[in-house]
């Protein structure tokens, strides 16, 4: 039998409550503690089950996502921009883009600031003018990601198939509004993001499994229970937007992953698609950012014949949409935790300077010929 069907409401019920007590999954499952403890024990050391994590509240933070991709015409090239990536501050990701060109995706999380975006700007363009790359597609975020985590209640893990398909989701879509209504939420008053809380926050996106008793027993930090329950809920409820399930990919047949920009789209088609996309969430792993200028950002996870499919459905709704196969197994492709020391706790703000944004990532860079 195979693992993924033996341990299938196991790994349900982590799906529909990442942050379930074992004692709370226990009963839910009907087992005892030691037999979940067991099974829970034998699909982490097997990796089939990750350290959950988090998305972060960037508005009520006072950051931004911003999305750029680099194209690029050597390894060499390639190499020297993944080292930026792991040297500047506000990098949030970064992953190889593979296919009939090469470029590297970054996701950056910077403060929201005129300022600052002006800055990265010019970092950007100072990497072309160093020929450290051939291009680059920059992209911000409205602040606004829709998330789709697997419904693995459609998987048949004896057929290792999914339920679900392409063409009839993408023949429902004219039945969408194309009013899209979402709210962002309000940035919190600089003064209460204190040391401890982005650092709770940091130990968040690091595993977010872990409990206000791990912030109890950690000597390092001194806190009594009182305040370990005060910072911890403040920064669940305020700075965590949400918490997801992780799991190994390979084992439900979703070991690809692509990209799609949907550049200078229709009012009508950008509300269709993310409605849809609402209330009709396919059972893979999907993300959609609205970006500004009507461009859409779309992050998908799913098998080679499901995503073809998609792609090929969602080219003749957009034929301008451009695609990238991102390798998202390799070593190279780089999830980074959230950074404390970006914030300035003596004058309660964000950094943001040309030394900090730009000179300090470059300097140990030698200029590529």
């Amino acid at each position: 039998m195979d693992m993924v069907e033996k341990y299938y409401h196991l790994l349900l019920a982590l799906e529909s409550d990442p942050l379930i007590s074992m004692k709370d999954l226990a009963t839910k499952l009907n087992i005892t503690f030691p037999t979940l403890k067991k099974r829970y024990q034998f699909l982490l050391d097997e990796k089939i089950i990750l350290n959950s994590s988090c998305s972060i509240n960037l508005e009520a933070l006072g950051l931004t996502k911003i999305l750029v991709y680099f194209e690029v015409e050597n390894y060499s090239q390639l190499t020297t921009l993944e080292k930026i990536g792991e040297l500047h501050p506000y990098t949030r990701y970064h992953g190889r883009c593979i296919g009939n060109k090469f470029g590297l995706y970054f996701e950056f999380d910077i403060p929201d600031e005129d300022q600052c975006f002006e800055l990265i700007l010019e970092l950007f363009n100072t990497i072309i003018e160093r020929r450290i790359a051939s291009s680059v597609k920059v992209y911000s975020s409205l602040g606004y990601r829709h998330e789709i985590f697997p419904d693995f209640t459609k998987f048949d893990p004896d057929n290792r198939k999914w339920d679900f398909d392409w063409e009839s989701w993408f023949n429902k879509l004219p039945q969408q509004d194309n009013i899209i209504n979402y709210e962002l939420s309000k940035k919190i008053d600089p003064i209460n993001l204190t040391k401890i809380r982005l650092d709770i926050l940091r130990m968040f996106t690091i595993n977010a499994s872990f409990k206000q008793a791990d912030l109890i027993r950690d000597s390092t930090l001194h806190l009594s229970r009182t305040e370990a329950h005060r910072h911890y809920n403040f920064v669940k409820k305020n700075l965590v937007k949400s918490v997801k399930f992780n799991y190994n990919r390979k084992s439900f047949d979703l070991d690809e992953t692509y990209l799609f920009f949907l550049d200078d789209i229709s009012d009508e088609i950008r509300g269709k698609l993310i409605n849809h996309f609402i209330l009709n969430p396919p059972p893979f792993r999907i993300s959609i950012d609205l970006l500004e200028d009507s461009n859409i950002f779309i992050w998908g996870n799913m098998n080679s014949s499901y995503l073809r499919s998609f792609s090929f459905h969602l080219w003749k709704l957009v034929p301008q949409l451009r695609i990238y196969q991102l390798d998202s197994q390799s070593s190279e492709s780089i999830l980074y935790y959230f950074w404390p020391d970006n914030f300035d706790f003596d004058r309660n703000t964000w950094k943001v300077s040309k030394d900090y944004l730009i000179h300090e990532p470059l300097t140990t860079l030698t200029p590529v010929n």
